[in-house]
């Protein structure tokens, strides 16, 4: 098994387990439903080293089983008025992970849009 985890993970130069983090937290992104109460465990003070998770609001706007578009940000709101997130980890969620993913990799990716020159 170390030989596999050598070969899978080698080249990622990691020497402490704080480096795991450092590799791969800011990294990776989670699509989360609105209305799933498990999206407060990306932000939980009990993940590893503190970390908060990328979490990013997805939801089933196109499916049938969303009828009305407009409820479904006042829906994911209810995880702040249930206690389950702040209102800055909902900011998070809602906007700067997501503002986060597009612009890391094309910093202009909002250019000619309402976010155009917007920062975070």
């Amino acid at each position: 098994i170390r030989a596999l985890v050598e070969q899978a993970f080698g080249g990622l130069d990691i020497e402490q387990v704080t480096d795991i983090r450092d590799r791969f937290v800011d990294s990776f992104y989670f699509g989360c439903e609105a209305d799933d109460r498990t999206t407060a465990f990306a932000f939980s003070p009990a993940n590893a080293f503190g970390s908060s998770l990328r979490a990013v609001l997805s939801s089933d706007i196109s499916h049938w089983d969303v009828r009305n578009m407009d409820r479904v940000l006042p829906h994911a709101h209810s995880l702040v008025t249930e206690g389950l997130l702040t209102a800055d980890q909902f900011a998070d969620f809602a906007f700067r992970n997501p503002y986060r993913l597009h612009t890391g990799v094309n910093p202009r990716f909002f250019d000619g849009t309402v976010l155009d020159g917007v920062t975070i």
